[in-house]
């Protein structure tokens, strides 16, 4: 494995990782397995280097108009080989390339972040290791850790060789990147960039000036990313218009002003839309969809009530019918991070394959 950590070898780790007797539960969190292609070498990486990036100072539209895009490079290719051909077709106008730029961006900030987790993962198994005595439950867990840490080795084994040598992009760098594949017209980048997904918690102060941007862009993209039948927006913004108190409100939450009617009315919506699911389908997300459906027609005036009806017979009839993540689904109000492998994906396609999380 390819890393600036020195090589251990197994058997210690084996006896570090023994210590997982308290954790048998314990699996990788949500948005890490390693389901993606093998990254392959493909050649040579050149040397670390950095691309003229846009300015925060500046965040206004692309100057280039979108332009038919072209075939984008294999997954497989390291991202040093490609990121100036994909920044050359993203300054021309090509919406997919722009979209992945910031993916491989977002894709290769994540390298110390998982090193540093597995780094910690060691620890905690090595501190439980007193509590592990019986013999039987020993093998046990050695058998269960050993899948686990091969399972975590290769993601970042794969992660290190794609990343290796690549341009270095700082999170707001990442978040104008996407902000240029949205305004650029990339399904896959507006739904990331709307959603405020382009955004991490840990570096928001480093994007206030863009924040300010985004809070007036935002609604308006995310509506149109809902008409176009990504059901996962339509929760998400319904999240938002609900003026119910939430602990924690989405940036796009932030950005949209209470609209009791108009988050019924795209409950609904997303509700038909589920319906028409299998039973099984999404059951968790059906059933938090009911309870906050309930709560508002008991909250709502007849008036507001009424006007959703409106709502959704005049204004939401003519949107495309919502398709929904089910690998992903929503969370909390929010969404699952768009990945490298969606750009370039026809609008509303269900994308199953998971990365490590960008953050």
């Amino acid at each position: 494995m390819t890393s600036n950590h020195a090589p251990r070898p197994r058997a210690a780790l084996l006896l570090l990782l023994l210590a997982a007797v308290a954790a048998v539960g314990f699996w990788l969190r949500p948005g890490t397995t390693a389901t993606t292609p093998a990254e392959t070498a493909g050649g040579a990486a050149p040397a670390t280097a950095s691309l003229d990036k846009p300015s925060a100072s500046k965040a206004k539209a692309p100057s280039a108009r979108p332009i038919p895009p072209a075939p984008l490079p294999s997954l497989t290719a390291p991202f040093a080989l490609i990121a100036y051909d994909l920044k050359a077709r993203s300054d021309a106008g090509d919406p997919d390339a722009a979209c992945r730029l910031a993916a491989e961006f977002a894709y290769c900030s994540t390298r110390e972040m998982q090193r540093a987790d597995f780094d910690r993962w060691l620890v905690e198994r090595q501190a439980g290791l007193v509590s592990a005595t019986e013999p039987q439950t020993r093998s046990d867990v050695a058998t269960y850790v050993d899948r686990e840490m091969t399972m975590r080795e290769g993601m970042l084994d794969q992660l290190t060789r794609h990343c290796a040598g690549s341009p270095a992009a700082t999170p707001n760098d990442i978040a104008l990147q996407w902000r240029r594949a949205a305004l650029l017209g990339s399904p896959a980048a507006m739904k990331q960039y709307a959603s405020g997904n382009a955004f991490r918690w840990s570096s928001l102060m480093d994007s206030l000036p863009l924040l300010a941007t985004y809070r007036g862009e935002a609604e308006a993209m995310a509506l149109q990313v809902a008409r176009n039948g990504d059901g996962d927006m339509l929760l998400i913004l319904a999240t938002g218009y609900d003026p119910s108190p939430l602990p924690n409100r989405s940036l796009l939450a932030q950005s949209v002003s209470p609209d009791g009617p108009r988050a019924l009315a795209m409950y609904q919506r997303a509700q038909a839309a589920l319906d028409a699911l299998p039973p099984e389908a999404m059951a968790l997300a059906r059933r938090q969809l009911g309870a906050r459906i309930s709560s508002l027609e008991s909250e709502l005036s007849p008036a507001e009530r009424a006007r959703a009806a409106q709502l959704l017979q005049d204004e939401m009839s003519g949107w495309k019918a919502p398709a929904f993540d089910q690998e992903r689904g929503q969370r909390s109000g929010g969404q699952g991070d768009v990945h490298r492998f969606a750009c370039g994906a026809p609008p509303g396609e269900t994308v199953r394959r998971r990365e490590p999380p960008a953050g």
